[in-house]
């Protein structure tokens, strides 16, 4: 498997609009032999996307569609969390010199069928 290639396809499939469009993957599934590499590519995709301003130079996260979007985001973090999902990467509020609401992409691992983020549109 080209992982580079399934690694940019899951952060573009994934993570553009900031995640807010009802086509975005909300579910990744691996294969075993590559999953920890996948992930460590993804974690690591993630951690240089600069969260900020949709038009500014270099944004690959934009901002959240307003602030109660923002605290559903939140609460969907908690509940992913109580249910026993383990969260890779993000889910913080960013701070950004600009007006808007901005959060971490979020990669939650270990996650089950019976998962409410599995089971329910989380946008």
């Amino acid at each position: 498997a080209d992982l580079d290639l399934a690694v940019e396809a899951a952060f573009a499939g994934a993570y553009s609009g900031s995640g807010q469009k009802c086509t975005a993957s909300s579910r990744l599934i691996v294969v075993d032999s590559v999953h920890d590499q996948f992930v460590q590519k993804l974690t690591a995709k993630l951690a240089g996307a600069k969260v900020g301003p949709a038009l500014s130079d270099g944004t690959a996260i934009g901002p959240i569609a307003s602030k109660s979007q923002l605290e559903a985001n939140q609460r969907w973090v908690s509940v992913a969390l109580e249910e026993g999902a383990t969260m890779a990467f993000g889910g913080d509020h960013v701070n950004v010199d600009a007006d808007g609401y901005y959060m971490q992409p979020v990669l939650f691992t270990n996650t089950t069928n019976n998962m409410s983020i599995n089971r329910d549109e989380v946008f």
